[in-house]
């Protein structure tokens, strides 16, 4: 774990709540997804392309629609805690993912499992990964395997069922909501920092490969312990990656400015704050990749604990 530095506070909220954004861009950005389909090898006559055109607009509105319904419809309430997402995808079709899933038997409070995934491409073809990697993720969780066994089975599951060309970055962070306790593995990915109540920034360093690259990959988990107030963020690289009309990148210090100055808000209104800061920058230039955030915030033990042993 990296440690940046900042300044700090707490802010506390019971409520969770979860936000996806289902349109193909920014509102008023004009961006939209075109691929090629058959029937532009075949010469269908007058208004035929107008028709092929509309048909596969039409296509593309299912399948975001159907997409969309792979993301949690709402947040888990989690006892002592604040939770909240957010995905805006670049195309109708896109490539990042988000989900917070229990770990534990049915019935029985337990950890949570956190994961913001992002899959190498955009449009069509990346959310095809992005749908094969949430019924991979889903279904090894079946099996209630530890976190590093369950990055294995993920990579190898994913490494048999892809494109030799294509991967996925991730991170998946088993939490424990009643002692704040939370470990994590890193697969290739730059978007997760925790944001300390005092400002002070650790950041969640990569332990291991893309998943889907090497089928017989090692995976290595770390630790972090959060303390009342401290604000988890995960994200994927659309975020920190926006460009301006004159090519400028908003940039992780930019981001990381932002988030210290939201500390004290609840993480529905983090989120929407650095949406806004990132629309503003960008004006009026496309959004060329997927953007997504999860962010939880930890108010304190819910059962009297300390840092105890690692599992």
């Amino acid at each position: 774990m990296r440690n940046l530095n900042s300044n700090g506070g707490s802010f506390g909220l019971e409520r969770t709540q979860v936000r996806t954004d289902s349109s193909a861009s920014r509102a008023g950005n004009g961006s939209r997804c075109r691929y090629h389909s058959a029937s532009s090898h075949f010469h269908p006559g007058k208004n035929g392309h107008a028709i092929a055109g509309k048909r596969l607009d039409e296509e593309l509105t299912v399948a975001a629609s159907v997409q969309a319904k792979l993301f949690p419809s709402a947040m888990p309430e989690l006892a002592g805690c604040e939770l909240a997402a957010r995905n805006r995808p670049a195309f109708p079709c896109g490539g990042d993912y988000y989900d917070v899933l229990p770990t534990a038997e049915d019935g029985e409070q337990g950890p949570y499992l956190l994961c913001v995934a992002d899959v190498s491409g955009n449009g069509l073809p990346a959310s095809l990964l992005m749908s094969n990697f949430q019924a991979t993720l889903r279904t090894s969780l079946w099996y209630r395997p530890a976190l590093k066994e369950l990055a294995v089975l993920a990579n190898r599951l994913l490494h048999a069922r892809i494109p030799p060309d294509r991967y996925l970055t991730a991170i998946l962070a088993d939490f424990e909501p009643s002692t704040g306790r939370c470990s994590f593995v890193n697969a290739g990915h730059d978007g997760g920092v925790l944001m300390r109540a005092d400002g002070k920034v650790d950041v969640l360093e990569t332990t291991a490969p893309p998943l889907g690259l090497l089928p017989d990959a090692s995976f290595l988990s770390a630790q972090i312990q959060f303390l009342p107030g401290d604000v988890l963020h995960l994200y994927t690289d659309g975020v920190p990656e926006a460009f301006n009309l004159q090519g400028e990148e908003w940039g992780e210090v930019r981001l990381m400015r932002c988030l210290n100055r939201c500390r004290h808000l609840n993480p529905v209104k983090i989120i929407s704050k650095v949406f806004e800061e990132v629309d503003s920058f960008a004006g009026d230039a496309p959004q060329h990749d997927d953007i997504t955030m999860l962010v939880l915030k930890w108010k304190g033990c819910t059962i009297p604990c300390g840092r105890g042993d690692w599992q």
